[in-house]
């Protein structure tokens, strides 16, 4: 008969819990046999001999979390994966430090408009999408099942930009038809329209207690209303061209504004009283981010780069250049240490917040209108030309 290549060998080890393999034969089991596949040239062993692993208790989640620093991003993948559904203390803290930004791949596209995407935004339980377009459609999708579940006609122009409130009932949307819309996320409908501003509305935000709103235009005045009534609060005046982003701090004391006057404006949010202005992009700046902790905000400008400012005081913390082409897109991640950026020149860059570091570049896309990260940190959108893609760890 045969020998069967599926049985140990007499001169073969079936090795249980840790111990030491012998010096001759094949481990087929136990941590040392774990460890002995671990060490093989194949990925598709390393990332089997994971998931057996975790079998062999404290050892073998060791080896897990040894794995993180594999020279192979397939297993490094595998290994983050299994970590993440771990309740232990250790990997807890492990994963806080660990950033999986490098990992990061294309999952699915969404969907599509049939003009170019111009704005995304994740609702506050990582659950739903909404687009918006030079099509002058707004799109709801569930972001995990790519499920379009409306499609929302009332703009007359293109929608620029869309923020979601904090209690995800409802979400606001700023067109180049000079009207504000508020719209019901839930049922798709239309609680109101804002008018006010005098030409194209380029970018809104919505306060921390989701009882003010936001609102930039090309009419060069920043424009700050109640959101449940619909109310003018103030309008604010300052800036000498194109408002082209506003973004509220977490606090909800500041307005930072971009314009294409070249200047940045920081404003208080409830006396309308400017701060300070902030220079220092060759050009403007498009877009513009505040982190998590308020400390710092990031703008994205038409010189190709990123620049990272003190909030309270102004400073030039750094520069970060690395994008061809205008950053049309800026967001940090909600621990506060990753910023994403997306650029005309058809890339996707991924930033260490603290050092500046380049951590990743994602390309192959079409010109990056908008991007935007899940509350959970484990999920990125994108727009790009008319597509929506979703990326993360597979």
């Amino acid at each position: 008969m045969a020998e069967n290549p599926n049985q140990p060998r007499v001169y073969d080890a079936v090795l249980g819990g840790q111990n030491l393999a012998p010096a001759d034969g094949l481990v087929l089991g136990g941590v040392e046999g774990v460890k002995r596949r671990l060490a093989s040239e194949v990925e598709e062993q390393r990332i089997a001999a994971l998931k057996d692993a975790l079998k062999y208790e404290e050892a073998g989640l060791d080896l897990v979390i040894q794995a993180l620093q594999d020279e192979s991003t397939q297993v490094e993948s595998a290994a983050y994966r299994l970590l993440r559904e771990r309740a232990e203390p250790k990997v807890k803290q492990i994963l806080q430090e660990y950033n999986p930004w490098r990992l990061f791949e294309s999952l699915y596209t969404v969907g599509c408009h049939s003009y170019w995407v111009d704005t995304v935004a994740i609702s506050p339980d990582g659950q739903t999408l909404v687009s918006g377009s030079h099509d002058k459609i707004i799109k709801v999708w569930n972001l995990h099942t790519k499920e379009l579940l409306r499609t929302l006609a009332g703009h007359s122009y293109l929608v620029k930009s869309i923020a979601i409130s904090p209690d995800g009932q409802t979400f606001v949307s700023g067109s180049w038809d000079y009207t504000i819309k508020v719209w019901n996320l839930g049922s798709g409908e239309l609680i109101r329209t804002l008018k006010g501003h005098s030409s194209c509305v380029h970018s809104v935000a919505i306060s921390p207690d989701g009882q003010m709103m936001v609102s930039g235009s090309h009419d060069k005045v920043i424009k700050v209303w109640n959101l449940g009534s619909g109310e003018l609060i103030r309008t604010l005046k300052g800036h000498s061209r194109d408002v082209f982003s506003v973004a509220i701090s977490p606090d909800g004391q500041m307005i930072v504004s971009t314009s294409w006057d070249n200047i940045i404006k920081v404003w208080n949010l409830h006396t309308g009283e400017l701060i300070r202005n902030i220079e220092g992009h060759l050009y403007w700046a498009n877009c513009v981010a505040i982190s998590p902790n308020g400390q710092t905000f990031v703008s994205g400008g038409y010189d190709n780069t990123i620049k990272v400012w003190n909030l309270h005081t102004g400073e030039l913390i750094r520069t970060l250049a690395g994008h061809s082409s205008s950053v049309d897109s800026v967001a940090i991640n909600p621990d506060g240490n990753i910023i994403v950026s997306g650029g005309r020149d058809d890339a996707i860059k991924v930033w260490n917040l603290r050092t500046g570091e380049l951590i990743r570049t994602l390309e192959g896309l079409e010109s990056v209108k908008s991007v935007a990260i899940s509350p959970d940190g484990q999920t990125l959108v994108s727009g790009n030309e008319t597509e929506i893609i979703v990326w993360g760890v597979r």
